[in-house]
């Protein structure tokens, strides 16, 4: 993903990650908890390297994230 894209990506994978789904008011879980659809593998982005960029100048801002289905 380019820079721009990153967030949207980072932010949804938050999302399906998450077990529980119910409301921030809620005081106490009430819909099972089981309601995750994977794991992030990559805590940070993976980026390109020296060599990446050198040959492919456009690889500059590229970001790659990593996120296993159950």
């Amino acid at each position: 993903f380019h820079s721009l894209e990153d967030r949207i990506v980072k932010n949804k994978f938050k999302k399906w990650e998450k077990e529980c789904i119910c409301p921030e008011f809620f005081i106490k879980c009430e819909c099972g908890g089981n309601h995750a659809l994977g794991k992030i593998v990559t805590k940070k982005p993976i980026t390109p390297g020296n060599y990446e960029i050198l040959n492919n100048s456009r690889s500059k801002c590229a970001k790659l994230r990593i996120f296993k289905i159950k």
